[in-house]
């Protein structure tokens, strides 16, 4: 079964583009999810996909209200069965894109008592990189209020050592473009964060710009219409020279590139 999109979405903009996104991806996964071998589809081009209806992640975060917010992009998300089933149910109940947009205060919250260990890894860098900025407890509520993730791959996976690409063309027409759509939307104030750089770097060959700094890169994400600064790290559970050396870095060049800009 093919994952292309009907043609007259991507003449929609904003938040009714994102809404006609989920709502078409729902409505196929519902239907079609093993009927018509969807998540066989998502295997052949990316060889991550579980055989359980898992609905896929554009965003997590209150897309409703973006301006002057974190953003992070990863490079898909992760999989745990039971985990994965409870989220479902809620996105069920609340509705797609409602789900989505209070993921962290209304599903996190209410069913992880701590952060999971990848929201950790992020309040660590957050906590080193702006220490005197960011006092209050990062926690879901804080997450809630202050970022939005996105997603090179809405899919989920175990983890990222079965990804592949193995339609190229296929990737940044379908998946790049729905991405630099949602960045449009948002308009990031601030340097966009992207973790797991290294990983997808290769994949990314003509459509950014970027340069190699002291254990990150920088670069550009260029669109039709804006572009957005971005900063590349490494997978922050694993930071080669440690996240004090990364942060310290980062901070340096936000000073020095970004004066007015707060991280």
């Amino acid at each position: 079964m093919s994952l292309e999109l009907p043609d007259g979405i991507f003449k929609l903009e904003g938040l009714p583009f994102i809404k006609e996104l989920l709502k078409v991806e729902k409505e196929r996964f519902d239907s079609a999810f093993l009927k018509e071998s969807v998540f066989e589809q998502i295997n052949i081009d990316f060889g991550i996909f579980p055989s359980e209806k898992v609905y896929p992640v554009y965003f997590s975060g209150d897309v409703t209200n973006p301006y002057g917010k974190k953003i992070f992009i990863g490079i898909n998300p992760g999989y745990k069965p039971e985990n994965n089933r409870k989220e479902t149910d809620f996105l069920e109940k609340e509705g797609i894109f409602e789900g989505y947009c209070r993921i962290f205060d209304r599903y996190f919250k209410e069913n992880h008592n701590n952060l999971t260990r990848y929201f950790l890894n992020i309040r660590s860098f957050l906590n080193r990189l702006d220490p005197d900025n960011i006092q209050e407890t990062i926690d879901w509520d804080w997450l809630q209020e202050n970022c939005i993730f996105l997603n090179f791959i809405p899919y989920h996976s175990k983890n990222t050592g079965g990804l592949r690409i193995n339609d190229l063309e296929k990737f940044r027409r379908r998946y790049f473009k729905i991405l630099l759509k949602i960045l449009n939307y948002i308009r990031p104030e601030k340097p966009v964060f992207i973790n797991g750089f290294p990983t997808v770097k290769s994949y990314l060959n003509g459509l950014i710009k970027s340069q190699q700094k002291d254990g990150f890169w920088v670069g550009k994400v260029d669109s039709e219409e804006n572009k957005f600064d971005f900063i590349g790290t490494p997978f922050l559970n694993r930071v080669r020279g440690g996240m004090d050396a990364l942060t310290v870095a980062i901070r340096q060049y936000l000073q020095s590139n970004f004066q007015e800009e707060k991280t």
